[in-house]
């Protein structure tokens, strides 16, 4: 994958907001690649060896929820060094920066 593109996962249970997501993206940097995930666990699937440099995950999801999600995501993403990882609740409207892993 191209190093200067912006690989944004987006985690939710609802296929018809990431395909709104998806619409609202589009218009906005070129360098914006959004993969989609409907599950936690299909998003911790899709991390494969190169973690997102975005996160967007829905917070009440059936299963595991966006908070286990996280947690999941922080055991498997120790293993790179990231300077920054950005972690946006899509509802609650919350937005927090994680420093290094």
């Amino acid at each position: 994958m191209d190093s200067s593109l912006i690989r944004v996962l987006q985690v939710d249970d609802d296929p018809s907001l990431l395909e709104l997501t998806g619409e609202f993206l589009k218009g906005e940097d070129d360098r914006l690649v959004l993969e989609t995930a409907t599950s936690a666990d299909e998003g911790l699937d899709q991390i494969g060896d190169r973690p997102p440099d975005c996160i967007i995950s829905d917070y009440d999801m059936p299963g595991k929820d966006g908070i286990e999600f996280l947690r999941k995501y922080k055991e498997k993403a120790s293993r790179f060094s990231a300077e920054k990882i950005s972690i946006f609740w899509w509802f609650h409207a919350v937005g927090h920066c994680i420093g290094p892993l």
